[in-house]
């Protein structure tokens, strides 16, 4: 039976493997990986947590490592092959985390959504919102901190 499993992933190593240029990934046998399980790969920095960015990847193959490393540890390189997401009529689907990256979030909570008292929320790690929140006031506004941000990085 195959698996899915979800994994954290460092950005050094996440941009090549995104790419599709690192096409292996050496990690502990701590879940029992096979040819034919599937990872999502979430990239993570450790000062800042959860990128929002993240690909699907097959196992290929799986190759024990233990004989290889000296003290013995159950280390297994695992080939893979990058998965695209299917597209709809066509056309690639951005998370809302993938937008935020991109500064939309900001622009469209700071442009559209504010005025009405509504600003955007999305799970980070998902990229997947239920909605947007309603304002108790009827007032949502950034800091000026987060304004100050948004113009450093081209984004107002």
């Amino acid at each position: 039976m195959t698996k899915v499993h979800d994994l954290k992933i460092h950005p050094k190593y996440f941009a090549p493997v995104a790419a599709g240029k690192k096409r292996a990934e050496v990690r502990i046998n701590d879940r029992d990986y096979n040819a034919g399980d599937t990872l999502i790969l979430r990239e993570y920095d450790p000062q800042k947590g959860f990128t929002g960015q993240k690909v699907v990847a097959l196992i290929t193959d799986a190759t024990c490592l233990r004989a290889f490393v000296d003290n013995g540890a159950p280390y297994i390189l695992l080939s893979i092959q990058l998965v695209e997401q299917p597209a709809i009529n066509g056309c690639k689907l951005m998370r809302w985390n993938e937008l935020a990256v991109q500064g939309l979030v900001f622009r469209i909570n700071y442009e559209v959504l504010h005025s009405q008292g509504l600003a955007m929320m999305y799970d980070p790690e998902t990229g997947v919102s239920d909605g947007a929140l309603v304002a108790s006031d009827g007032v949502w506004s950034y800091s000026g901190e987060i304004i100050k941000s948004a113009k450093q990085k081209g984004w107002m």
